[in-house]
C-alpha cells in the first residue's frame, strides 16, 4: 500500500522526517569512511542498496575498483560470483579487519524504527517498509497486512506514489 504524509507539522511527520533525514546522513558519512579506509575508487559495489533490508542503509559486501593493478591481496579476494568484484580476504588478518570494518563499524539504521513510528507491529512476515522525503512530503510504502491508523498518514494510488517519486 502507498501513502504519503503532507501535515508537517504532525508527530508522524515530524518522526519519520527525522529518522529518514539520519539514514541520508548515515548514507553519507558510511560512503565517506569506506573512501577512507579503503583507499581506492570503485565503479560498482556488491551488497544491499538503500533501504529494502533490515539496516536501511547500504550495506557493502564488494567493490568493482576501478584500478585492479593496485588491490592489495592481502586484504581483498575475487569474489566466487563475480571474478571483477573484489570482496574482504578472510583468511588474512587485515583481511578480516576489512570485513569486520565493513559489516560492524559502518552505521546502520533500524527496520522496525519505521514500524515503531507509525505504531505498527513487526512481528511475523513483513515487506520492508520504504520511506523517502518528497519535497514537502513523506511517501512510503508498506506491504498490505500493515495499515497505518493515524489520519495524516493517507493512502494514495501507486500512480501517484510513482509520480512523486519521479520528481525526486
Amino acid at each position: 500500500m502507498y501513502y504519503k504524509i503532507e501535515n508537517k507539522d504532525c508527530e508522524v511527520y515530524k518522526s519519520l522526517h527525522k529518522l529518514r533525514s539520519k539514514e541520508l546522513q548515515i548514507q553519507k558519512e558510511n560512503e565517506e569512511a569506506i573512501s577512507k579506509k579503503i583507499g581506492l575508487d570503485y565503479k560498482q559495489f556488491n551488497g544491499y542498496h538503500g533501504q529494502q533490508h533490515f539496516a536501511r542503509v547500504t550495506t557493502y559486501l564488494g567493490f568493482q575498483f576501478t584500478e585492479v593493478e593496485k588491490i592489495d591481496r592481502k586484504i581483498w579476494k575475487p569474489s566466487k560470483e563475480r571474478s571483477d568484484i573484489f570482496e574482504p580476504n578472510r583468511k588474512t588478518k587485515v583481511g578480516k579487519e576489512m570485513s569486520e570494518f565493513l559489516f560492524y563499524e559502518l552505521q546502520k539504521s533500524c527496520v522496525y524504527d519505521v514500524f515503531e513510528l507509525l505504531n505498527l507491529s513487526h512481528l511475523g512476515r513483513f515487506t520492508f517498509p520504504y520511506v523517502e522525503i518528497i519535497n514537502d512530503s513523506i511517501v512510503l510504502y508498506l506491504d498490505d497486512k500493515r495499515e497505518p491508523v493515524d489520519e495524516n498518514v493517507v493512502e494514495i494510488t501507486k500512480k501517484e506514489f510513482d509520480n512523486l517519486l519521479s520528481v525526486a
